[in-house]
Parts: structure tokens; sequence; C-alpha cells
């Protein structure tokens, strides 16, 4: 059904539901037990069954796990937030949606509630959120209209067994899209099928939780952070993960299990953990704020500068993108790995 073309008072009689109030707890519970658990296929069991979202039922706010939304529940979406299935939004303030992996935009998208008059593609139903995209800004209310099998996820098969099949050329295109300058094609596969990332850029807290979450928590890419010391040891108490100072004659060892490095020498590290982390068998990449040069000629290893005026520098590198807009790019680049395994055919 086109929900797009449905005003939030058509949706809400098919539903039978209130946007203020929401579901019935006891109506919920019967729907989920006639219509089964909602799920993703992009996402592993485990990972799955620890998302949480913001639903509004019985008229009060409250968390459930995103298996147990049903078709007509309220979700309020805020900044951070994965989208769990498919949205007619029907409140929005400021909000801006990263639907990069179905329409291929550079930017997230703004959203709105508008019902649109005539049928249009994904890219212009700003009044939708589908299921598997994140929100970057804002916050926002939808109303459940697709789950599953329902969602355009997965019911648009062809569309994505088509991207799957894009050429490595077709991707490199893309990130020269998102203004950012490929120096060596060969490695582009290699940065697709990125185990590891460390950071060595300033960046907020909150930009870094939403990395953690969506490459580490969501797409088991481990995630480290070479940041000022005090900011290393508050994200280390606040998230429980390790912190190592970096120091000259320091070992893998000791960096093996950190996720966040300090150093009391102002001179850039990057290069240097990157090295160290070499030898763990996996596709890294090194992101940094170009105060260093960092290159090298193991295949597994990607660089991505992002700063002015260095893309003879790296071997990917981003002119004029602030740390506030980097991480943004770098989950577009990096969603979607049944992507990359096929690029990573097309290569061999």
């Amino acid at each position: 059904m086109e929900w797009y073309r449905k005003t939030q008072s058509e949706v809400e009689d098919f539903f039978l539901v209130s946007a203020v109030q929401g579901l019935d707890e006891k109506e919920a519970l019967l729907r989920l037990s006639k219509l089964g658990k909602n799920s993703e296929p992009e996402l592993r069991t485990e990972v799955a069954s620890l998302l949480q979202i913001t639903v509004i039922r019985n008229g009060q706010k409250q968390k459930i796990s995103t298996q147990n939304l049903v078709n007509g529940d309220v979700v309020v979406l805020e900044k951070g937030d994965r989208v769990p299935a498919d949205l007619r939004l029907i409140e929005v303030q400021n909000l801006y949606i990263d639907q990069s992996f179905f329409t291929n935009e550079g930017l997230p998208a703004q959203k709105n509630t508008l019902p649109l008059l005539q049928a249009t593609e994904l890219r212009k139903q700003r009044c939708m959120a589908f299921m598997g995209s994140f929100v970057t800004q804002g916050y926002g209310k939808g109303i459940v209209v697709g789950r599953n099998d329902q969602t355009e996820l997965v019911r648009d098969a062809a569309f994505f067994k088509q991207r799957v099949k894009r050429s490595l050329q077709k991707e490199i295109k893309r990130m020269h899209d998102l203004r950012i300058v490929v120096n060596h094609p060969q490695k582009v596969t290699s940065l697709l099928l990125s185990g590891i990332v460390i950071f060595e850029i300033h960046t907020t807290n909150e930009s870094i939780l939403s990395l953690i979450r969506h490459l580490q928590m969501i797409q088991g890419i481990e995630t480290k952070f070479i940041l000022p010391k005090k900011q290393a040891l508050h994200l280390s108490e606040l998230l429980g993960g390790e912190v190592a100072e970096l120091e000259d004659h320091i070992d893998f060892e000791k960096c093996k299990n950190a996720h966040f490095f300090f150093s009391d020498k102002k001179e850039p590290w990057l290069s240097r953990l990157g090295l160290l982390y070499s030898d763990m068998r996996k596709n890294i990449l090194l992101i940094g704020d170009g105060r260093e040069v960092v290159s090298s000629h193991d295949q597994k290893i990607v660089t991505m500068l992002f700063g002015m005026n260095l893309s003879g520098q790296a071997i990917c590198s981003a002119d004029f993108i602030s740390p506030r807009e980097s991480p943004l790019i770098l989950k577009s680049i990096l969603y979607n790995k049944i992507k990359h395994k096929a690029l990573d055919k097309i290569k061999k």
C-alpha cells in the first residue's frame, strides 16, 4: 500500500490506533502473537535481540525490544536511532534520516509529514522512514505500517540485487559524489571490507557514541579512537571500554583490547597504532585529520584523511568535510556488508 499518499487520520483509522495514546498493551500483545516477531534480515539475531526503540502505548512512552514492534505501534525517533520498521511519519521536528543505502543520497534526507498526491520514488517519499535507516538529527514520531517482508528493505529485493551487482567503478563514483577523492582504486574493496577502524580526528562524544553503536554494535567493525586524555578517560568510564596510554615502546598486547587511546605527547599516533594492529588479519581503515601523512603498501590497510587539500596524501581523502560530517559519511560507506562482499567478488 502507498502509505506516503495517506493522511495521518487515514493511517490511524486503518490500524485502529490513536497517535496520542498509541496501542493498548493488550492489543499490542494480541497482534504480536498473531503476526510474530519483527525482524530485519540484515542483522544478526544476537544483535537484533539487543536493540530497543521507544514507543507510545497506553498514552505513555516506553522502551521495548524492536522484535516486539507490531503494525500500528507509534514509534518515537531520536538522533542515533535505527529505524526498526517502515513508518508513516506523523510528527517531525528538524528530522533528518540517513537512507543512503536505499537512495545513494550523499547527505541525510530531511523529513516531513505531508502526504503526496501521486506515486513517486523512495527518495522523494519524505513522509516515510524505512527500516534499516538511521536518524542523524532531530525528533519524530511514526506509525508502523510495514514489518518483515512488508518493508521496502525486503520487498524490493530486485532493487537490492541490482545494487549488489554494481561495479567497483560505480562505487568509486559514489564516493566522489560524497566529495571523497580516491587515489588508489584497488584499495576501495579493502576499505569497504574494513574489520577495524581507528580514528584520530577531533569529534564530539555524541559522534563517537553514534559510531560505536552503528559500526561496532551493529556491523561488528572494531571501532577505536585516539583522543585527548580527558575525553578518553570519560568515555571509558561512561561506556566501560578499556583505555590505554600510548607510549614510545607500547606493545600490541597492551593495545589489543583497548577502545580508547590517549597520549601526553601531541604528535600523531595513527600510523604507528595501525601498524600494531596490522597482524590481526583484518582489513584496517585509518581515519586521520590531516596532521599526519599516513600511507601503507599493505593492501589490507587503507587510509582516509579528512581536511583541506589532502588529495595527494592519502588513499582516500575528503576536502572541506568537517569532523561533524565525516562520521556520517563513513557510516554511509561501511553500512551494507552484503554489497561489500559482492564488490570483493567482482574484483577477483
